[in-house]
């Protein structure tokens, strides 16, 4: 049954008019499901987190290989593309790669996939790693940083609006003195705002 083969740990998709759904099983394939019966999509074995346009055009998945790749797949066109994370810095021409994605989640007109991503970084010989949050433009697959790593802030789990195309919301912890504040934000992309919904929790 469908019950028997999520994976609690793997967040499902499901499309805008709520017919269809896209999970993960315990096997690491994705399948197809309305509910009552369910179709293996994959056989590969290895997905690792999905997303799915609401016209279920397009789909978003990332691998157990854990690397810095996502791949898109146009079910209308019945094409793929794989996009490498990599984002601009602030020297000129230059760019970052990211460590690997995780939680996905695309934006109700379908053309921006919002996702967070793990990246190790070197500070004065000290090896850490933290979370931010970025986005990818379908059309020609460019990611940009939305709220990038920041000492002792990781930010993921990104959930965009059903019917605002870019306000999004994300979970995040923040860690100063050996103490962790755990809470939620809100992030207008069209006016550049963030806003704390909830904090304090545990």
């Amino acid at each position: 049954t469908v019950a028997s083969r999520l994976l609690a740990r793997a967040r499902p998709a499901v499309s805008g008019d709520g017919q269809w759904g896209l999970y993960i099983g315990a096997d690491d394939n994705v399948y197809w499901t309305d509910g009552l019966q369910e179709v293996a999509w994959t056989q590969t074995g290895n997905v690792r987190s999905i997303a799915m346009t609401p016209d279920h055009r397009y789909i978003a998945f990332t691998t157990t290989d854990y690397d810095n790749k996502i791949a898109i797949l146009d079910t209308m066109n019945k094409t793929s593309a794989v996009a490498t994370l990599s984002v601009p810095t602030t020297g000129a021409g230059t760019s970052a790669d990211l460590g690997f994605a995780d939680v996905l989640s695309f934006n109700c007109t379908g053309d921006t996939l919002i996702f967070d991503a793990f990246t190790q970084a070197t500070l004065a010989q000290s090896v850490s790693g933290s979370w931010g949050m970025y986005g990818m433009r379908l059309k020609d697959l460019v990611c940009f940083a939305l709220l990038p790593p920041s000492p002792g802030l990781d930010i993921g789990d990104p959930s965009m609006a059903h019917t605002l195309p870019y306000t999004l919301l994300a979970n995040y912890v923040y860690t100063t003195n050996q103490q962790s504040t755990v809470g939620m934000v809100s992030l207008d992309l069209v006016n550049n705002r963030l806003g704390v919904l909830t904090n304090g929790l545990s």
